[in-house]
């Protein structure tokens, strides 16, 4: 796909979206990525769109691995749900953070699926010297509390 028939393409996916009966705050994030896609192809003068522009793209805005399962999906749910709590900037970018850091941690010691988290590897995660104090380390627990139980 060409860079310049994003311009048609964007309006008709999200078109489609509102078609398929998606909820206003998917079309929203879909319109919201979509816009710093396009304007990561015309910053970076990409002329034809692939795969690899892509994951590309996914990795340098979003720090999001297009084919790791656990980070790509549970992350952009997650990111969406947080975005649509009335909670101001600031506590959804803690609460972002603080899940991103559990996802890396879960990568680095090969739990690549949701459903292989256990309880051990929340405990494990949260005894590594990360300089967070007491009460950062008590906000972080209640933080994968609340995303493990929105699943």
């Amino acid at each position: 796909m060409v860079t310049k028939e994003l311009k048609i393409l964007i309006p008709k996916f999200l078109a489609r979206l509102e078609l398929d009966g998606y909820s206003e705050e998917v079309k929203k994030n879909n319109k919201w990525i979509l816009a710093h896609f396009k304007k990561y192809c015309i910053t970076n003068q990409v002329i034809e769109i692939s795969m690899n522009v892509m994951e590309v793209f996914l990795k340098e805005k979003y720090d999001i691995n297009l084919y790791e399962t656990i980070t790509y999906e549970f992350y952009l749910k997650y990111y969406a749900f947080v975005n649509s709590l009335g909670l101001a900037l600031s506590t959804k970018a803690r609460k972002l953070m603080f899940v991103k850091q559990l996802l890396s941690y879960l990568k680095e010691i090969g739990i690549r699926e949701i459903c292989d988290l256990t309880k051990e590897h929340i405990y494990t995660y949260q005894s590594k010297e990360n300089g967070h104090s007491a009460s950062t380390k008590k906000i972080e627990l209640y933080v994968f509390r609340e995303a493990l139980n929105w699943i």
